[in-house]
This record gives C-alpha cells, structure tokens and sequence, in this order.
C-alpha cells in the first residue's frame, strides 16, 4: 500500500520496474521535462502498468507532503 516516487524519471525506467513488481501501490513518475514524461507514458502504457502516475514538476518544489512517500 505504499506510494513511492521516481524523481528526474526520465523515461521511467526504474520507476517503471518498481511499478512491475507490485509491491507499491502507487508509483509516482516525477520529471520537468514533457518530452520525458511523454515517453515515459508511452512505455508504461506498452508495458500495461498498472498504479502509474505521472507528474510535471522541478525537483526543488516537489508537490508532495511531507512523509507521503515510502522512505
């Protein structure tokens, strides 16, 4: 049941292999770039994953409350 977050994923490639193992609820996919982001969805979408979420942000202001992610 825990979230977890890929920070700078790219595209995703460890956040996308945690997804795969289903041993989090939610992973987060966190990057600045759209391009980055947009191939990372593609990928994730080809590989059927499941509790992906995908955001755009700069890593120096991460939308994200303090201790809501997996430590």
């Amino acid at each position: 049941g825990q979230v977890i977050a890929d920070v700078s994923c790219g595209p995703g490639t460890i956040g996308r292999r945690l997804a795969k193992t289903r041993m989090f609820s939610q992973v987060i996919m966190v990057d600045y770039a759209e391009a980055m982001l947009t191939q990372c969805a593609r990928l994730a979408r080809a590989e059927h994953l499941e509790g992906v979420t995908l955001v755009r942000a700069d890593v120096r202001y991460l939308p994200f409350a303090d201790g809501s992610l997996a430590g």
